[in-house]
């Protein structure tokens, strides 16, 4: 017999509210992370919370690689 099954597990937090985008890098350096992978696509890449996720990134100096 072939079971099938799934297992999702999330060990970091999860951060919301509105304004919560400016604490991004913030959390992200709590994490431990010095770089990370910034995932979107062309659309989302051009819209202002994008930039300013890039921004919180960048001013907690956390290095990021964009793939969209």
């Amino acid at each position: 017999m072939l079971l099938s099954y799934s297992r999702y597990a999330q060990l970091c937090p999860i951060i919301y509210g509105k304004g919560t985008v400016s604490v991004l890098g913030d959390e992200v350096k709590k994490l431990g992370c010095s770089k990370v992978l910034l995932v979107s696509d062309k659309t989302v890449s051009k819209l202002d919370i994008y930039q300013k996720c890039k921004k919180s990134l960048s001013d907690a100096g956390i290095r990021f690689v964009e793939f969209d």
